[in-house]
């Protein structure tokens, strides 16, 4: 026999042996992990989304922005506030984005949710609102972004300092 054809073939099943050595040293519950998506029991979760109205009118340089995500399953009492955020449009015009964020765990797959905005003056007058319910499904975690139809608040409102109502 040729030690010429031997010796390659003795280091390819060296090498052999050693790759399915090393293979069987892998663990299978680090791949596992490596692969699977954070729990979906996420800590917080998001509701964003775009306020927008019809008229062509411009919002005022100093316009306060302010939106709610709401509980509104009981009729008889006003809405529990599950998260709000309100800021400065900054000389932004429609449509400006929004991003809520709320605690999954305290949601009720039998309540009813929804997200309201309104956009005030600088004197705290409102301009903008909600006129209609704009209702989200929190059951899943973060829902499909919203677009909030505001619409013009007629003139004859109390004015409300913006600071009193629309804190940061």
């Amino acid at each position: 026999m040729d030690v010429s054809h031997r010796l390659p073939r003795t280091l390819t099943l060296a090498l052999l042996a050693s790759l399915l050595t090393l293979a069987g040293c892998d663990k299978p519950e680090d791949k596992k992990a490596a692969t699977e998506p954070p729990p979906a029991t996420a800590q917080e979760a998001e509701v964003s989304g775009t306020l927008i109205y019809r008229e062509r009118e411009a919002l005022p340089q100093d316009a306060r922005i302010h939106v709610q995500l709401l509980d509104v399953s009981l009729m008889d009492v006003p809405a529990t506030v599950l998260s709000e955020k309100t800021f400065s449009s900054d000389g932004r015009q429609v449509p400006i984005p929004f991003t809520l964020t709320f605690k999954p765990a305290g949601i009720d797959a039998r309540h009813h949710y929804a997200v309201r905005g309104e956009i005030r003056d600088a004197d705290g007058q409102l301009r903008w609102t909600t006129m209609q319910q704009h209702r989200v499904d929190l059951s899943a975690g973060s829902p499909p972004p919203v677009e909030l139809m505001l619409g013009k608040v007629t003139s004859g409102e109390e004015r409300v300092p913006a600071e009193e109502v629309l804190e940061e």
